[in-house]
């Protein structure tokens, strides 16, 4: 009860300087809030895969056939969920080491799994120092992959993932302009976005592996032009103990590289990224790793990244009333080193962790139209989305499969949303 009267006093302390006004200033404290409410309808022909009541939806989830041959999440589905709901709140202070001091503190109601909806998460907790040519952040934002100032516009909440890079993390990222140039880089550790292993999706992974995620990156933008790319270096330790109940240091390391490209004047934007890597998992992509070796003696494994490519392009033209498109695809690159094969008796037994690894393929295509007056925005969007789901053996050399079965779904979204 103690409790609760304590956490309702704090955020009756926090709020109460903004019910009656957007914002406030005490101190040399500016406080800024923003946010919208925002309810959305979708209607799905195939079951997915995805969060937050399937809402964010990535790809359609095949499991199988019935005795008959019918496909088992071949079914029409529908809701309607007010959970994309958000706000948050802008802090400016005075100046620390010769720099504006800033801070970002924004949350959701998308919850922490399919199984807890509703509840309420950190999106972005972080604070900023700004100098004339340089920037330092320090807590949760945009993973740098997901390139906050070049990513895909889409009515759905899930902004062109399992194609476009899509984490927020905790980090320490330094940013310096020269010119027209930036220079980034970065150093990062999992939170709510973690890779996949042989636990599941969890932190522990990167926790255990001591070493930190690291970002470097370059950017150019002039006259409404924009390129960049960044390169991730990352490392997890799969494992504490071997089969045979011994201590384990094993790991597996990869590089991710991205580039992306924007075009933004008048009213058109242009935005198109490729991503390369197998460590993408918490950044909710396909890729992971799996065994391509084995001390039967020990239980020690090695481990090598599989690998995927993807690609889009997003083009949205207007103001008042916006159109957009867009268009990606995925395909399977396989693994440096061959799966080892655990079977003895001719079959292929391997062992993989990761996302969406018996997918060969993937391609996605949408459209979309957002009508604002003032405040408030009606959209919608049809999407389809495809995935190539390998049947029978897999290539144990490349990871992909000779014979695929085609899921697909096709999804209407219509959203209306008040912005404050």
């Amino acid at each position: 009860m103690r409790l609760k009267i304590c956490l309702t006093a704090v955020l009756l302390g926090i709020l109460t300087p903004v019910i009656f006004a957007s914002s406030f200033t005490r101190d040399s404290i500016k406080l800024d809030i923003y946010g919208f409410i925002r309810n959305d309808f979708y209607l799905d022909t195939y079951k997915g895969i995805g969060a937050a009541k399937e809402q964010f939806y990535l790809l359609p989830h095949f499991i199988g056939f019935d005795k008959e041959g019918n496909d088992l999440h071949k079914t029409v589905s529908t809701n309607m969920i007010p959970i994309m709901t958000r706000f948050g709140f802008k802090i400016s202070g005075p100046e620390v080491f010769s720099a504006k001091s800033s801070a970002v503190v924004e949350t959701d109601f998308l919850g922490l799994s399919n199984s807890l909806p509703s509840v309420l998460r950190i999106r972005l907790a972080y604070l900023k120092l700004d100098w004339e040519h340089s920037s330092l952040i320090a807590g949760q934002d945009w993973h740098p992959f997901f390139t906050l100032n070049c990513f895909a516009k889409m009515v759905g909440i899930n902004t062109g993932a399992p194609f476009n890079p899509f984490s927020r993390t905790p980090m320490l990222r330094y940013n310096y302009t020269l010119g027209n140039i930036q220079f980034t880089g970065a150093a990062l550790y999992e939170l709510q976005f973690a890779s996949v292993g042989p636990l599941g999706a969890t932190s522990e992974y990167q926790q255990n592996a001591v070493i930190p995620e690291l970002v470097a990156g370059i950017e150019f933008q002039k006259n409404g032009y924009r390129i960049g790319a960044m390169a991730d270096f990352k490392t997890l330790k799969p494992r504490l103990v071997t089969d045979s109940m011994l201590v384990t240091n094993q790991t597996v390391s990869g590089i991710n590289y991205m580039v992306y490209a924007q075009y933004a004047k008048n009213k058109l934007e242009v935005n198109a990224k490729s991503t390369y890597g197998g460590l993408l998992t918490h950044m909710v992509m396909p890729g992971g790793y799996a065994v391509t070796g084995y001390n039967a003696q020990t239980g020690q494994e090695t481990y090598s990244p599989i690998q995927y490519y993807t690609t889009y392009l997003n083009v949205i033209y207007g103001k008042k009333f916006k159109v957009g498109g867009y268009l990606a695809y995925g395909v399977k690159a396989g693994v440096k080193n061959s799966f080892y094969n655990f079977a003895t008796d001719g079959t292929n037994e391997v062992r993989q962790w990761g996302r969406f690894l018996n997918v060969n393929d993937m391609y996605r295509a949408s459209v979309s139209g957002i009508y604002t007056l003032k405040n408030v925005l009606l959209m919608v969007e049809l999407e389809r989305t495809t995935a190539n789901y390998g049947q029978g053996d897999m290539d144990i050399s490349s990871g992909r499969y000779n014979e695929v079965y085609k899921a697909t779904n096709n999804r209407l979204n219509l959203s209306v949303m008040y912005r404050f």
